[in-house]
């Protein structure tokens, strides 16, 4: 146990060790998680921002929600 209690950041830890492994150029990986609440801003969902920034929502979390 890492002692990781929120669910998200430990699903963050286990896609960058994915990512390490699989050794992907990831470009979604680049995009942090203040790139995200910004993004949120511009496609008009800023009532999530709140949310998004807490869990550290990256990229590669962004693109893992969406798939």
């Amino acid at each position: 146990e890492l002692g990781i209690k929120h669910p998200l950041h430990r699903k963050k830890l286990v896609l960058a060790v994915k990512a390490i492994n699989t050794k992907q150029d990831d470009k979604s990986a680049e995009l942090d998680h203040i790139w995200v609440t910004r993004w949120l801003d511009d496609i008009g969902l800023p009532q999530y921002k709140d949310q998004f920034h807490e869990s550290r929502v990256d990229g590669r979390m962004l693109q893992y929600l969406t798939v």
